[in-house]
């Protein structure tokens, strides 16, 4: 099914398996399009903040899952004379615990015979998995990465996630140091501001 608010088209796809999982299309208003991808049903990291992380993990995603997720998209521009111009990985579950299907779909839709999707409009999210920055550093393809910090410090971060404790802040800052040597490439940071909790002036 799918519904559309504002400026974004969400659409829920039921597996083969009648697992449910959601993707979102973005339109922007210089007219290019992003597809929010999901890479895993549920998520296990338990994050307070994510809708996602209270329905616990049910399992990684395929490749071709994820490429579907982007092709209903492509489809439905294509009618309209648009194309998918970007991607994130900021959909449901931790793309890097899903590494490898999330690498073989990226490297489809990439790919020139494939929707040609550049690599430099496709970012991954992650909350800190160092083993899957690890791998990124190594990749060819210069895709973009995103850290979901969400707290400058680790006991503020590990109040509303847990995976902090698995992924420390002060390991997670020291391989994006040694990500950008490695790469040159930018790192994002994400921060999801919440009223009273992590928005103050000191935490700024």
């Amino acid at each position: 099914s799918i519904s559309q608010q504002g400026n974004s088209v969400k659409a829920l796809i039921v597996l083969k398996d009648g697992l449910k999982i959601e993707t979102v299309l973005i339109n922007h208003t210089d007219g290019r399009n992003t597809v929010c991808v999901s890479s895993q049903v549920g998520c296990s990291l338990g994050c307070l903040f994510c809708a996602t992380g209270k329905m616990g993990f049910k399992r990684n995603l395929i490749a071709d899952e994820i490429v579907e997720q982007v092709l209903l998209f492509a489809r439905l521009l294509k009618k309209e004379n648009g194309r998918v111009d970007s991607l994130v990985f900021m959909g449901m579950g931790e793309p890097f615990l899903n590494y490898e299907n999330v690498m073989a779909a990226i490297r489809i839709l990439n790919d020139k015979d494939g929707l040609n999707i550049g690599a430099r409009h496709i970012s991954i999210s992650t909350i800190g998995v160092i083993s899957g920055i690890k791998k990124l550093a190594k990749e060819p393809m210069q895709i973009n990465l995103a850290l979901s910090l969400h707290a400058p410090t680790v006991e503020l971060r590990s109040k509303f996630i847990p995976a902090n404790k698995k992924y420390p802040l002060d390991a997670v800052i020291e391989e994006l140091n040694n990500y950008l040597e490695q790469t040159g490439r930018r790192v994002m940071i994400e921060y999801l501001m919440i009223d009273g909790f992590n928005d103050s002036r000191e935490q700024a």
